[in-house]
């Protein structure tokens, strides 16, 4: 694998770090021709290169995991980018690159740190980590070498783990040992080292900790059998205020609390962890100091360590502390260059920021390779000849030295690359919401003719997109390509819009130009037959589905186009084959259901079998009676007959005996499920489990039983489960937001409800049971908030205006509640005139 410089459209340029969570290098994307980190998975490639036959099952449970990752898209996370394809000979993923500097240089070279800046350091975590844990995703690999501070103060963490998340559910998972799995198995929760998958408490574990090393300068165990004997015995976890004085009891209780060996006393997530912070340490510093705090804190920790006088400087021994003074010296130009948010203006523009740290950079490698080899290095940019006796000092070289001095006019020029500035300062604006700001500060990037590779227009044409503005995205995209015929990306992301906005017959064209210019692929052969398809042209769908299908057989947008083409076409038994593909892939694809149906009802089709998939034996063998009481179960069904269809799938159930499938079993339990017989459909419903583990839906339906019977925690536990499988199922986050509701679980209803709005902001029961739940819970002021956004989309529900009313006279804010009543009262609102 050292030998190969290219993977996918990446260049690699260097070797970072190389892990148990994989081997990291730095990259060039040579589509965008932007830096990315490349993480190929080596225990995932090392498992599949020593196969008998390939991992389908691992190639798929790694696209699983890694899409519910791709979906936090905040780059602190350091979560995927891009992910390889299922196509592809290795498992990698993309992240956003990085400069920070690791926990671990900073403990190692600046010791142990004070209480105040280890809970600065916290409370940045809990931003970036907060969006993962809202999502029920962990880092799970979190450590001193993985979390970097940047210049800017932000914290970042890097290489999540993925092959844990991939094997601990397999057979391979449990042959591997700790430390093929993890970088630092020491920050293991006792659950985890337990092989339990980890989740947001194991973070925050993790991050106890991480909090307890930096305050002591030590871990607080030696081996991994440690914490296990501590979860057993239930004891607490070490307290760093024994081994360091001047630590307050609340940073000591916080860090045990965050570090407790049992989950039931641990803080649960990073949200809590944020609350407890500013609650308990912080209560003083706004969400806008943390940074600015954390800089300057880290930047005094350097101003102290370095000598103050020239003269002290020269007097230091050449032989000893020479690598030390050098990194010394390599932070202070760090720190005065980009962390120092105090002593810039407001208004310093981002390039001007860029350009200085690049300064400091510089400055600090010449720094580093004079004092390594033995020459003194001044700031002003004099170069003394190399001595073994340090000269006298005179008056002007026992000037105090200011520390943050920036280099002077002789510093070597720096080359800011200016797109990768407005791209990234593009990307952030439009993820706030500021999509004209980004759009002007992309245009204004254009005006100066910088965009040779077109990044910048595909960035602009995405942001037009959002806005609406279809035509003009287009024509952003295809500038992208301009005249350059060796690049086609802008003309494949306009075709999928143009497709997408329904013009089909467009977006052909500019498919068939993209393969012109630089040859097809599966995606662009997978848009083509879809167009094709929808305009009609069956043959040429056929023609370009089938291709695509040769080379790519897990894309669903390619398999069921591909089946409803066939079945235009009359091929019927493979097209009832391709439909039952899909099925295996994805369970609840309502596009193959509908197709099955259709051939199933077709008149005159005598193909043994196609009423549902799976009645054929693992033999082949025909099983005709079972397929008789299946088709005349799926009938009764059909019409409302639910207890006679639960029969009549018992029977057919009972006549294949070990051979039965596992949409049968799904349809016995959904049948007595309908006929409300709902302890034998739960029963079912584990049986079927056992056969379709994966099946989202079929855990959904079991959850809905359980809550039916009572069964509040099985309940929760379903629906928990087909969400971690699908995180988009808006049901299930809101069944799930109902049952912890009446578990008397409020915190959670609420933050189930919540989500589902992000993802459904129209959704009036999940506002409702926000309001339910924060109110239950006590949080009064999250109440009112819940009910004025109702408000604000329902302005003529008087219902809520009135409870806003009645809220805030309750939190004893008379005078705002009287002159919302008077308000809808002029409106003419009669309710509220009373």
């Amino acid at each position: 694998m050292s030998e190969e410089r290219t993977i996918g459209p990446y260049q690699l340029t260097a070797s970072r770090v190389k892990s148990a969570t994989g081997h990291e290098y730095e990259a060039i994307d040579t589509d965008l021709g932007v830096k990315v980190l490349l993480t190929l998975v080596d225990v995932l490639n090392t498992i599949d290169a020593e196969s008998t036959r390939p991992e389908r099952s691992i190639a798929h449970e790694y696209q699983r995991v890694m899409t519910r990752m791709l979906a936090l898209e905040n780059p602190l996370l350091g979560m995927p980018k891009r992910v390889s394809p299922t196509t592809s000979e290795h498992y990698w993923y993309t992240s956003h690159a990085t400069d920070g500097t690791s926990l671990r240089r900073h403990l190692e070279h600046r010791g142990p740190l004070h209480w105040r800046l280890v809970a600065l350091i916290l409370l940045e975590a809990s931003k970036p980590l907060n969006l993962a844990h809202q999502r029920d995703i962990a880092h799970a690999n979190i450590g001193a070498t993985s979390v970097l501070i940047e210049p800017n103060g932000a914290l970042r963490f890097t290489r999540p783990d993925v092959a844990a998340r991939v094997l601990l559910k397999r057979e391979q998972g449990g042959t591997l040992s700790l430390e093929q799995l993890w970088d630092e198995p020491l920050y293991l929760s006792p659950e985890v080292l337990n092989r339990r998958l980890p989740g947001p408490a194991d973070d925050i574990y993790a991050l106890g900790i991480l909090a307890y090393e930096l305050l002591t300068g030590r871990l607080p165990y030696t081996s991994t059998s440690e914490p296990l004997g501590r979860a057993q015995s239930r004891r607490s976890a070490p307290d760093p205020g024994e081994l360091v004085s001047g630590i307050p009891e609340a940073m000591s209780r916080l860090v045990r609390s965050m570090a407790a060996p049992r989950v039931a006393i641990r803080l649960r997530d990073a949200g809590a962890l944020r609350a407890r912070i500013e609650a308990d340490l912080l209560d003083e510093v706004s969400p806008n100091e943390v940074r600015s705090q954390l800089v300057a804190a880290l930047r005094s920790r350097v101003q102290r360590a370095v000598p103050d006088t020239r003269a002290e400087v020269s007097a230091l021994p050449r032989e000893t502390g020479s690598r030390a003074q050098a990194e010394r010296t390599i932070d202070q130009a760090l720190l005065a260059a980009g962390m120092s948010p105090g002593t810039q203006r407001a208004s310093a523009r981002p390039v001007k920021r860029g350009l200085w740290v690049g300064v400091g950079l510089v400055v600090a490698i010449i720094a580093a390779l004079a004092l390594t080899t033995g020459d003194t290095l001044r700031l002003g940019g004099e170069q003394s000849a190399p001595t073994r006796t340090p000269p006298k000092a005179s008056a002007e070289s026992r000037a105090e030295v200011a520390p943050t001095a920036r280099p002077e006019a002789q510093a070597p020029a720096v080359v800011v690359d200016p797109v990768e500035v407005a791209r990234l300062k593009a990307e952030a604006l439009a993820g706030s919401g500021s999509l004209k700001l980004a759009e002007r500060v992309l245009k204004h990037a254009l005006a100066e003719g910088i965009d040779e590779a077109g990044t910048l227009r595909i960035v602009l044409a995405s942001i037009l997109a959002k806005q609406g503005r279809i035509d003009a995205a287009v024509a952003a995209y295809l500038e992208s390509d301009g005249a350059d015929m060796t690049r086609s990306e802008g003309h494949v992301k306009a075709g999928v819009l143009v497709a997408t906005d329904g013009r089909c017959s467009d977006a052909i064209a500019l498919f068939e130009e993209a393969e012109r210019r630089t040859g097809t692929s599966p995606q662009i052969l997978k848009h083509l037959g879809n167009c094709h398809l929808i305009e009609g042209q069956v043959e040429s769908a056929l023609d370009a589905l089938n291709k695509a299908y040769v080379a790519v057989k897990d894309d669903l947008d390619i398999v069921v186009p591909l089946a409803q083409t066939l079945e235009k076409q009359g091929e019927v038994k493979r097209s009832l084959e391709l439909y039952r593909r899909a099925l295996s892939l994805a369970p609840d694809d309502r596009r193959a259901r509908e197709g099955l149906t259709r051939i199933q009802g077709r008149a005159g089709v005598a193909l043994s079998g196609m009423a549902l998939p799976g009645d054929v034996s693992a033999d082949g063998d025909k099983t005709d009676d079972a397929g008789a009481l299946e088709q005349s179960a799926h009938a009764a069904f059909q019409r409302g007959e639910f207890s006679r269809a639960a029969g009549l799938y018992a029977k057919a159930l009972e006549a294949l005996g070990g051979k039965r499938s596992p949409r049968l079993l799904k349809n016995h339990a959904l049948a007595l499920h309908k006929a409300e017989r709902l302890r034998p459909a739960i029963r079912a419903y584990e049986k079927a489990l056992e056969a379709s583990a994966d099946d989202a839906e079929l855990r959904f339906l079991m959850g809905m039983a359980l809550q039916s019977q009572g069964q509040f925690a099985g309940a929760s536990r379903a629906f928990a489960a087909v969400l971690e499988r699908e995180p988009g199922h808006l049901k299930a986050r809101f069944e799930l937001g109902l049952v912890a509701l009446k578990r008397g679980r409020y915190d959670e209803a609420a933050r189930a409800f919540e989500e589902s709005l992000k993802r459904n902001p129209g959704n009036k029961s999940a506002l409702q049971n926000l309001v339910k739940a924060r109110l239950e819970g006590g949080d009064q002021k999250g109440a009112l908030e819940a009910l004025g956004q109702m408000h604000a989309q329902h302005p003529a529900d008087v219902q809520t205006l009135l409870s806003m009313a009645a809220l805030l006279q309750t939190m004893d804010r008379d005078d705002e509640a009287q002159a919302l009543l008077d308000d809808a009262c002029a409106k003419g609102i009669q309710r509220a005139c009373p």
